[in-house]
């Protein structure tokens, strides 16, 4: 009994795929970089073959022997190079070499500290970051690979060669979250906050050779204010406690200091700060799906989203708060399969703490 030699397993790097990232979210340009990908499939099998491919088409256009388009030692450094802007001819053809590169954050909060700013801001800063993956979920060694080493044999259907390991998918995934941050506070407790997102992801199926290609911008602008020592006598009951407490002083006769006197409930109350803030969200996001060969490509999701959330809350002891809230969502879809919904709730959160 013989045991067939198999390596599987997965592979996640961090990786650089920034130089194709900004070339543009029109119909026109993600089309026009996906034919950069279909036009690398020749220079890919020109590198890695000799002979003139057996099917009389693919030879026309320049495909060698066993390396027609089709074929996943082709597609993947043809993909590669494509999505990164490298060049298909110098690129590496085994994406098991492919180095790991770096990604980064950055946050400089060092602006609260200049005498011109120092007055107005407690706090700003400043946020940057770039984070990308190229990820292989799954691979297994192809025992049709195996098969045809002995027997010199390619895939009777297309004339390609079988890849040494199967790879059903390669995906890359790169993100600024965020392209830019801004986040404050004023010296009056103001505070506010403004990022810009920017993210694509790109997964590549050899199994259909389908490319599925999702791009997502979002806008979000935070604000909130602290009102300290404002004192709700409606809530709090404190005009009536200090109208008791009057009463009572004017029944004595004797003037006495408040410290030795200890003072009435209303002397002792502490008024309470009320928090609020406004969220407001919006999101793009769409989603092409690419077929090879076929000039055609389409939206198969997408959304445009609206969210606004306002709220107040006000703490009226060291165990009771009430909060008063109002979400507003508004999705509208960029295919028919979907439908515009607006979603919004509101209401009044009353929370107790036992502790």
């Amino acid at each position: 009994m013989h045991t067939v030699p198999q390596k599987l397993g997965s592979m996640t790097i961090s990786y650089f795929a920034l130089n194709t990232f900004f070339n543009g979210t029109e119909p026109q340009d993600i089309r026009s970089l996906f034919s950069q990908f279909e036009n690398n499939r020749i220079i890919i099998s020109q590198r890695l073959g000799t002979g003139i491919h057996q099917d009389e088409n693919l030879a026309t256009q320049g495909y060698t022997d066993g390396y027609g388009r089709t074929q996943q030692d082709v597609l993947l450094p043809a993909f590669i190079s494509a999505y990164t802007g490298e060049d298909a001819r110098s690129i590496g053809l085994n994406i098991f070499d492919t180095q790991f590169r770096p990604n980064w954050r950055l946050t400089y909060n060092g602006l609260a500290q200049i005498p011109l700013f120092q007055e107005i801001f407690s706090n700003f800063s400043l946020s940057h970051s770039y984070k990308s993956t190229l990820t292989i979920n799954n691979f297994n060694t192809s025992l049709d690979y195996l098969r045809t080493q002995e027997m010199g044999a390619v895939n009777e259907l297309n004339f390609n060669f079988y890849p040494r390991l199967e790879i059903p998918q390669v995906a890359i995934q790169e993100a600024f979250g965020p392209l830019i941050s801004v986040s404050a506070t004023l010296q009056n407790g103001m505070s506010f906050n403004v990022d810009y997102k920017k993210a694509r992801t790109l997964a590549m199926s050899f199994v259909n050779n389908q490319l599925a290609e999702t791009q997502t911008k979002e806008f979000l602008i935070g604000f909130g204010y602290k009102v300290r020592g404002l004192d709700i006598p409606f809530l709090t009951g404190s005009k009536k406690r200090k109208s008791r407490s009057s009463q009572s002083d004017s029944q004595n006769q004797q003037p006495q200091d408040p410290r030795q006197r200890g003072g009435g409930r209303g002397s002792q109350l502490q008024a309470q700060d009320l928090d609020i803030n406004f969220d407001l969200s919006l999101r793009d996001d769409v989603t092409f799906n690419h077929l090879l060969d076929q000039n055609t490509f389409e939206p198969t999701r997408g959304t445009y989203a609206l969210s606004i959330s306002p709220s107040a809350e006000y703490k009226l002891n060291e165990r009771l708060s009430l909060r008063l809230f109002f979400d507003y969502r508004r999705n509208r879809p960029k295919t028919s399969a979907g439908f515009p919904r607006t979603d919004t709730a509101g209401g009044i959160i009353v929370r107790f703490q036992l502790n």
